[in-house]
């Protein structure tokens, strides 16, 4: 029988939102512990996103990006196919109310980098934590 490896790493304590983008701890980087030394060997990705409250924003923003060497980032992109054409766009997550979410994301990366903000107000009163679960399936 096959063991399943799974790790969880802290990306963003809970805390509240500016209106620009904040990355949390890198995944992948050494400066967080062993838990990530070796990202780009698992294949598996899920972010656990806890809204604990907006306060007078109107949506928290996540943006995921990847990288091989911590200098180029690449967005995640969504695709939307019309009539055989895919067309593709950097993609950002949307949530315009509080609770957990769950984001399951393919990986084969060395760096990750969640990025978080608050749109339609400011931050006051907003707290927003996230959670990396990795490993391999």
């Amino acid at each position: 029988m096959e063991t399943l490896t799974y790790k969880t790493t802290e990306i963003r304590a809970t805390s509240a939102l500016t209106g620009s983008y904040v990355a949390g701890n890198i995944l992948g980087n050494s400066i967080i512990g062993d838990n990530t030394k070796e990202l780009y060997i698992e294949n598996q990705l899920l972010l656990y996103i806890n809204i604990a409250n907006l306060g007078n924003m109107t949506s928290v923003q996540a943006k995921v990006e990847f990288s091989d060497d911590q200098t180029n980032w690449y967005q995640e992109t969504f695709e939307q196919i019309t009539g055989g054409t895919a067309a593709d766009t950097l993609g950002e997550h949307a949530f315009s109310s509080t609770g957990g979410y769950r984001l399951a994301i393919p990986l084969k990366d060395r760096y990750v980098k969640v990025s978080f903000k608050g749109t339609g107000g400011s931050g006051t009163g907003s707290l927003v934590s996230c959670i990396a679960v990795h490993g391999t399936a």
